[in-house]
């Protein structure tokens, strides 16, 4: 059924983020500091960081087996959306940790249970494609933020002119790359910086360029610190 409003109703307490950036620069950890009750999806293993995070009483943590990841994202999923009246209350904010990950432990699960000696097929490729957009789709429909995070991955891009540029983007299969990254209303890309005390401080990009995959469609950020990547908008009228 559609859903009619005024454009003046709209809210942006909630949405759909990504944060990427290569493996041991601090996604997990920087997932911590978004505000309210926060629930990680851990996919790769990496949720350890969290044990000393200054908000660890906000966390909450459920560790999926990867030896079983297709049914068991299936039915994380289902139980996330049938109960969410229940979860819309217990938690703010839903982390997926990390994409990258999780779509290769589906392949290599896939391919274990198929007949072609442990190889996913190219009906598995197509199968997973269609699956995990419907999973965010149906994520989306949770009244809590939903945060992902990726790997980064990189690839040469050619202007009509012969000009190339090589592109920082999340690893997720370029087939459906657009259509994520097109679900989701923020993308940044964690990156880190050493300060002139040798301390090491980190920030997200999150305005485009030609080798930066990225966007904001909240506000008019153009990067931030990664205590301020979701900001709590919850008492605005906007």
């Amino acid at each position: 059924m559609v859903k009619k409003m005024q454009a003046s109703e709209l809210k942006t307490d909630k949405g759909t983020y990504m944060l990427y950036a290569n493996p041991g620069v601090g996604k997990t950890y920087a997932l911590g500091y978004l505000p309210g009750k926060t629930l990680v999806l851990d996919i790769d293993g990496s949720s350890s960081t969290l044990a000393n995070h200054p908000n660890v009483q906000n966390i909450e943590i459920w560790k999926l087996d990867s030896s079983d990841m297709w049914d068991e994202w299936i039915n994380t999923v289902a139980d996330l959306v049938t109960n969410k009246e229940t979860y819309e209350k217990q938690f703010d904010n839903i982390c997926v940790d990390n994409l990258s990950e999780l779509f290769k432990a589906q392949l290599e699960d896939l391919g274990k249970k198929g007949k072609n000696n442990g190889v996913p097929s190219r009906g598995d490729y197509q199968r997973e494609d269609f699956m995990n957009l419907r999973s965010l789709r149906a994520l989306n429909n949770i009244d809590c933020r939903i945060i992902l995070t990726a790997w980064e991955t990189t690839d040469t891009y050619t202007e009509p002119n012969g000009q190339f540029f090589t592109r920082s983007m999340p690893e997720i299969r370029t087939k459906i790359l657009n259509n994520f990254l097109g679900l989701c209303d923020v993308v940044g890309r964690l990156v880190t910086k050493v300060d002139e005390d040798g301390e090491v401080k980190r920030g997200l990009i999150l305005q485009p360029t030609q080798n930066i995959y990225a966007k904001n469609r909240l506000d008019e950020r153009k990067g931030c610190s990664v205590e301020e990547f979701v900001l709590d908008r919850s008492d605005e009228d906007v």
